[in-house]
This record gives C-alpha cells, sequence and structure tokens, in this order.
C-alpha cells in the first residue's frame, strides 16, 4: 500500500481535515483509476473533498484537473484558482493572458458542472517575503523575525493589503476550506 493509500485510510477512517498537494505529473493517475466511486465513498464516510487547481497562465497546468476528471474524481466543492502572480503583465492585461486556459474544453467542463472560478492577486511584495522566508502575518507585524529580516514598511503594506484582496477573492469557497 502506498503511502497516499494509507493517508486515504486513515483520513476516512478518522476524518481528520487534510491537504494533500498533487504534482503535476501522472503519479495520482493509476491509484484514481483503481478507485471509482472514491468521492462517492469519501462523502459516504464523512469526508467532504475539496480539490483548488492553482493554475498559471499555461494550459499545461490543467493536467492534474484533467487527470482527475478522467478519473471522475470530481469533488463537489472544486476550485479552479487563477493566480495573477503568475502572469507577464501587471495590470488589467494579465487577466487577459489566462484567455487559453479558460477556453480549454477541461476547464469549461470543470465550471459547467459547478466548480468555482477564483482569481488569487498578485503579491507585489512576493519575493521579499519568500526569500525571507516569512509567515504572512510575520511579513506583516515584523514579529519574532531578525531585525535584517524585517520587511520594509512599504512591502508590509503590501502583503497586508494582499490578504485583504486574498479573504475578497476567495469569499465564495472560505466555507471549504479548514
Amino acid at each position: 500500500m502506498t503511502f497516499l493509500e494509507q493517508l486515504l485510510n486513515s483520513v476516512l477512517t478518522h476524518g481528520v481535515t487534510t491537504i494533500i498537494d498533487f504534482p503535476a505529473d501522472q503519479t495520482l493517475t493509476p491509484l484514481l483509476r483503481q478507485m471509482p466511486g472514491l468521492i462517492d465513498d469519501m462523502r459516504a464516510a464523512g469526508v467532504e473533498p475539496v480539490t483548488l487547481f492553482m493554475l498559471s497562465p499555461r494550459e499545461a497546468d490543467l493536467t492534474v484537473l484533467s487527470v482527475m476528471e478522467r478519473a471522475e474524481f470530481r469533488a463537489p466543492a472544486t476550485a479552479l484558482v487563477l493566480n495573477l502572480g503568475r502572469t507577464v503583465a501587471t495590470g488589467d492585461d494579465a487577466w487577459m493572458e489566462f484567455a487559453k486556459v479558460r477556453r480549454h474544453s477541461t476547464y469549461k467542463a470543470a465550471l459547467d458542472r459547478g466548480a468555482t472560478e477564483v482569481w488569487m492577486p498578485r503579491l507585489f511584495a512576493a519575493s521579499a517575503v519568500e526569500d525571507r522566508a516569512l509567515g504572512f502575518t510575520q511579513a506583516v507585524t515584523g514579529e519574532n523575525v531578525d531585525e535584517r529580516l524585517r520587511l520594509q514598511v512599504l512591502d508590509r503594506t503590501r502583503v497586508r493589503g494582499w490578504l485583504g484582496l486574498m479573504e475578497d477573492a476567495f469569499r465564495p469557497v472560505l466555507t471549504w476550506l479548514p
């Protein structure tokens, strides 16, 4: 039994909230093909599956969604998260970079079955936060952060603003998340 199978068994047995990040490769395909009806079994066990698909403007990002859809793993709570931070353009044109993804048959089929589209805002201070390996609360407050690693005032303001935008963007799916 694979680690993923052990994890799923534990989740189904104990009902523990779990987040699993699936890579864009094909490691998930064989497992899902072996378990038709997994969504129904999860729900019968009192586990409500939620899927969030993080997407850049690259059509290749639809691979995991496509694999899961073909294997009939279609969680009723599905969000298609369009990450504006992965675009080249930074203004109004950033939205247009997702045109091919949004026109793709896999994407449209997910929307047609009830998936929710979420536009994730760009964090303009992302590299400053990532370079310092800060959590978002640390980035905003500077608490428990070495003085040399604290963000400058404007970057703290950017992170604070972004967190507000994130709350607004994810409001339609907040009840799905722990």
